[in-house]
């Protein structure tokens, strides 16, 4: 009779008590189920220059997408390391909160000052690349961004919009919006409805989201209630929609915190959006990291150290190929599951829960595919945290535990993981 320590492994490095109590949720990973990679949520918002951070602090990244305003040298760097752009255009124009903005213009007021520099940014950007998005105005709806009347923005929208599709390149460039702060349907709903009336072309519908904890399960909720109410619906077909760009995610307050960046990627990628970037904040000694080239935070300003935040990051993007199912028992259990390219079975967990301090997690393997490995050969398993550390650095995940399991008669294996609030968990089999 094998005994029950070689099935389960309890890992409970809170305490020197054992854990006997059964898991309070589980997740079921199933080796032979495999995926075809999926998009990758990983973007930025400005937040890099022609020389920081070091190049391989982003590749390890490998970022899909970086919202960035038109500077020749920094979109060159992003093109390099196989990002595409999203150009944020009104960047170019400048805002009514921003401190040097005491003579700023309503562009609605002078219809040729912005749309001219759309047009100007377009033309010099489009020599360079054109694989660009481009997204026309920032958060619209908050008084730093937009200090005049829905009615003003949409018409400046409009010009730049037409300044855009008036050459011959601009008929098949990417335009997007409206880029608010959150999910607003009714917003939303009058802007497509102004875009109909006046034959616009919008290429991308985005929108920001900042939801928290247990709230980040509603990103997915948000992108299928769009898609059917928009994207799919026949009455905006004429608009051309091809993608859902969420441009800016995760809070201000989470801006550090490893499992909410991961539960972000969880219903990004179940909502199937086709773009996601990092909003970059203020950070918590006053330094606003959209300026600073850390990432949008994931690194240490000045020093450029990794926080648990880069950690996060690097093991979403480790996760993207090779995926094998992993469903979870619990809508607030985010779990990714993949064979790497060194051949290990990785596993990525979390809980977006925070309203209780400790999960034990019941994680259970079917037909675990290791090559080589045969029924009732002992595997051995790691385990490794990575922390929220917010500001501070971490020069990598810590390892907490190991252990020999064996494979059961069915080829599969069973543990329970024990986890800390806002930390990611990772099992390396």
């Amino acid at each position: 009779m094998i005994l029950l320590a070689l099935f389960f492994l309890n890992f409970n490095i809170h305490s020197n008590k054992t854990i006997t109590d059964t898991a309070q949720i589980g997740l079921t990973i199933n080796c032979n189920v495999k995926y075809k990679a999926p998009k990758s949520m990983v973007g930025f918002l400005h937040s890099i220059d022609i020389y920081n951070p070091a190049t391989y602090l982003i590749t390890d990244l490998s970022p899909a997408y970086w919202r960035n305003s038109y500077q020749t040298n920094v979109a060159d760097r992003i093109k390099s390391i196989g990002a595409k752009s999203i150009f944020l255009m009104s960047d170019v124009y400048g805002y009514p909160g921003a401190l040097h903005a005491e003579g700023w213009v309503n562009p609605s007021s002078k219809a040729s000052n912005y749309s001219a520099v759309a047009g100007n940014a377009f033309a010099k950007n489009n020599l360079k690349n054109k694989q660009v998005v481009y997204d026309l105005w920032n958060e619209p709806n908050t008084a730093f961004f937009w200090n005049g009347k829905y009615e003003e923005f949409f018409y400046q929208f409009k010009m730049a919009h037409n300044k855009i599709r008036s050459t011959l390149s601009g008929k098949t460039a990417l335009v997007s919006g409206p880029s608010i702060t959150e999910f607003d349907p009714v917003f939303i709903n009058r802007f497509l409805e102004d875009c109909l009336k006046n034959h616009i072309k919008l290429d991308i519908l985005s929108w920001h989201e900042f939801r928290r904890g247990k709230d980040i399960v509603n990103v997915q909720t948000d992108v299928e209630t769009a898609r059917k109410k928009w994207v799919n619906n026949a009455k905006f077909k004429a608009l051309g929609i091809k993608g859902i760009h969420i441009n800016e995610t995760v809070a201000q307050e989470d801006q550090y915190n490893p499992s909410a960046i991961l539960g972000y990627f969880y219903y990004l990628e179940g909502a199937k959006v086709d773009a996601a970037c990092k909003s970059c904040w203020v950070e918590t000694n006053g330094e606003n990291n959209c300026f600073n080239s850390t990432l949008d935070g994931l690194l240490e300003g000045k020093t450029f150290k990794t926080r648990s935040s880069w950690w996060a990051y690097r093991y979403y993007n480790l996760s993207l190929k090779n995926r094998v199912q992993a469903v979870s028992a619990n809508k607030y259990l985010i779990g990714f599951a993949n064979y790497r390219a060194d051949k290990k079975l990785q596993i990525l967990l979390t809980s977006i829960d925070t309203t209780t301090a400790y999960k034990k997690v019941n994680v259970s393997i079917k037909n675990f595919a290791h090559i080589g490995q045969a029924k009732n050969k002992m595997v051995k398993l790691n385990l490794l945290e990575i922390k929220n550390s917010d500001t501070k650095p971490m020069e990598a995940p810590t390892k907490i535990g190991e252990k020999l399991l064996q494979l059961n008669t069915n080829g599969g294996l069973s543990f329970d993981v024990t986890m800390s609030s806002k930390a990611i968990y990772i099992v390396e089999l």
